[in-house]
């Protein structure tokens, strides 16, 4: 029954992720993740299968085990966090929510130019 319920979700997310390919809305990593974790739990077939995608290699083996992120990557993450934060901060009716909306932006902003900073450096 885990088995299942395992393969269930792993297909799920598997799914979600490959449609986030498509749409920056859904994000293909986190989904690619849980996606993994449930087929290592299921499946050894459609384990071995989503590890040795090329899409797994490229949002999950490379920025997580290797540290490699390109710089069309990086400017592709920053483009897509804009025009999220951007028109959520337009749609939000409370001042205040556009506030924290622009907020949580510059957090994010500066964590990644600072983490990726220090990943350049240490190399």
């Amino acid at each position: 029954m885990k088995k299942i319920f395992f393969l269930i979700i792993g297909l799920l997310t598997f799914a979600l992720g490959t449609l986030g390919l498509y749409l920056p809305v859904l994000p293909t990593t986190v989904f690619y993740m849980i996606a993994a974790y449930c087929f290592a739990r299921s499946s050894d077939k459609f384990y071995n299968k989503l590890t040795g995608s090329k899409h797994y290699d490229e949002y999950i083996v490379k920025p997580f085990i290797h540290g490699q992120v390109s710089n069309r990557k990086k400017s592709h993450i920053f483009l897509s966090l804009t025009i999220v934060f951007g028109l959520s901060i337009l749609i939000a009716p409370p001042i205040w929510v556009k506030w924290m909306l622009g907020g949580i932006y510059l957090a994010h902003i500066i964590g990644l130019s600072w983490y990726w900073a220090f990943k350049t450096k240490k190399k």
